[in-house]
């Protein structure tokens, strides 16, 4: 399962430089006064879990370093903005632009570490020291919003027990990454550019695929349209899509208190090219109650739609969870659904609201370090203001959990009262 364990900041925005973190396995919690960069650090954070900055950062002078673990496999990548017409091979035509200059080593037990990168137009690789493999890219390869680098970067590793390992633990579902935001943007976005391929193949077999943004819920959809496989010249020019097609639908339905809902989506265009596509989109969300009115989506209350929300971004994003306020607008049963449904996944919460707070639990000292970051303004008043975030200190940490042991405070009044948030 993916763990993001660090992330080590040499450059970004006005974020102290050489800002270090470490992460808790399960929740992280941002803590701060607005202002203090808490959603960049969770925009940071999306970017490095995908190891996909173009969306967010391509317009930044950008050098960040961040490791994850894929179950035995460590990953360590370096990501920094550059002129990529520096640091070609000899004799290598490639356009003198800014892009992303990607370094990634791949280890494991009993496996020796493999070292790539990715510099313009030239992907190579080292294993033992030695250059093992050497892959023309395209030199935009590195801002395309849409691609994981070291997926793409896997993808091309040489055959070896590493490589397979790496492959195996990256599994097949995208890992793209987007902050679950505090209000109800990133539901109206989804639904705006959400869209379903279908392709008629050589085999005249039909499938399906979510918007490339959005796809790590690619095979639940699949599922969920698997009524319509065989039927490519006959596909109407709406499809409906069920509450009752899509388990997570029938539980946001439940949670928020309808009986069910429909999700539409209509013909947008159809491919002439070899194989022929279709493309639907325009996706419009209906709400059926128990009394049997229908209304659209945008009906609900703000509560309702930050938990349709909330689940439909759970379903898209299988590995890890990255969400601001995520008690905003939500009753403490709505709250305690979420923290069910995130259940193992990672999950990195920025909050100005205690509620949050009385759902984490900790076992040790050192569970209270990583799963708190601290985020905080530097510098002298008329100047322009540094981020800085940091875990607590080894004695903070202490301090705090032993007031936590004695059951007496919230953990809310034990951060304010040792000047913690």
């Amino acid at each position: 399962m993916f763990k993001l364990q660090r992330l080590k900041i040499h450059q970004c925005r006005s974020v102290v430089s050489g800002t270090e973190l470490e992460f808790n396995g399960d929740f992280n919690v941002l803590l701060g006064k607005n202002g203090a960069g808490k959603t960049t650090l969770l925009k940071l954070v999306a970017a490095a879990c995908s190891s996909c900055f173009a969306d967010e950062f391509l317009s930044d002078e950008i050098h960040v370093e961040y490791e994850y673990t894929l179950g035995e496999v460590r990953v360590v990548c370096v990501v920094r903005q550059g002129d990529a017409g520096d640091e070609t091979l000899p004799g290598e035509a490639t356009p003198r632009m800014r892009m992303f200059l990607v370094d990634v080593e791949f280890s494991a037990p009993n496996s020796a570490p493999i070292i790539a990168r990715i510099r313009g137009n030239r992907l190579q690789v080292w294993a033992d020291g030695k250059l093992v493999h050497s892959l023309q890219v395209s030199p935009m390869i590195s801002v395309v919003p849409s691609l994981d680098l070291v997926t793409f970067i896997a993808l091309s590793l040489p055959p070896g027990a590493l490589s397979l390992e790496v492959r195996g633990g990256l599994g097949t579902r995208s890992r793209l990454t987007y902050r679950l935001d505090e209000g109800i943007d990133w539901l109206r976005a989804t639904l705006n550019t959400f869209g379903i391929i279908f392709t008629a193949t050589d085999e005249e077999e039909l499938w399906c695929l979510p918007n490339v943004r959005y796809s790590g819920a690619a095979d639940e959809f699949r599922a969920a349209f698997a009524a319509y496989s065989g039927r490519f010249d006959d596909l109407p020019d709406v499809m409906t899509l069920h509450s009752s097609d899509l388990p997570v639908l029938e539980r946001i339905c439940r949670q928020i208190g309808v009986k069910n809902c429909s999700w539409t989506m209509s013909f947008r265009e159809q491919g002439r090219r070899s194989p022929e596509t279709k493309r639907y989109g325009d996706s419009q969300v209906y709400i059926t109650t128990d009394g049997g009115s229908r209304f659209p989506l945008e009906k609900l209350s703000f509560g309702q739609l930050r938990l349709f929300g909330f689940f439909l971004h759970s379903l898209m994003h299988p590995h890890v969870i990255v969400a601001d306020e995520l008690t905003n607008g939500l009753h403490h049963e709505m709250i305690n659904c979420c923290f069910e449904t995130i259940g193992a996944r990672q999950a990195f919460l920025a909050t100005q609201n205690p509620l949050l707070l009385d759902h984490i639990g900790f076992d040790s000292a050192e569970e209270v370090r990583r799963t708190f970051i601290l985020c905080d303004l530097q510098g002298e008043e008329g100047t322009e203001k540094k981020m800085l975030w940091r875990n607590m200190s080894a004695e903070e940490a202490r301090e705090f959990f032993g007031d936590y042991e004695v059951g007496i405070e919230h953990a809310n009044d034990i951060l304010r009262k040792r000047g913690l948030w």
